[in-house]
């Protein structure tokens, strides 16, 4: 199965799962790392929530779920280490809409000038 047929599949499995929990998917990765496939599952909390951080016993119980999914449905040809985490502090900004969702916190960004020095600065 193709990666993102994949990844595809695997948001539609946790999207009706994650409804109500507070909890939303910021990325899913299915990629060949050496010689093992991985598929990462990033989890986020929505703005509106009242906890700001995903804690590890939600990455857990999604986890657990989400292994069962993969073994009842069994579409995934090949061995993979299943990994579900936030995407921390550092995470990669994806698309515009990420963005948007982050311009309301407080970033760190960097620059790098054409001497190659970085600066950075806070912006709040």
């Amino acid at each position: 199965m193709a990666k993102q047929d994949v990844s595809a599949r695997i948001e539609d499995l946790l999207t009706e799962y994650l409804t109500g929990k507070e909890l939303e998917i910021y990325n899913i990765e299915y990629k060949k790392e050496g010689k093992e496939w991985k598929l990462r599952v990033y989890l986020d909390k929505p703005t509106c929530c009242e906890t700001e951080y995903v804690d590890i016993n939600e990455c857990e119980e999604v986890t657990r779920f989400l292994s069962d999914k993969l073994d009842e449905e069994d579409f995934i040809d090949r061995s993979y280490t299943l990994e579900v985490s936030s995407p921390g502090l550092d995470r990669e900004l994806i698309n515009l809409l990420t963005l948007r969702d982050l311009l309301a916190e407080r970033l760190r960004l960097s620059c790098i000038k054409q001497s190659m020095a970085t600066k950075s600065s806070w912006v709040p």
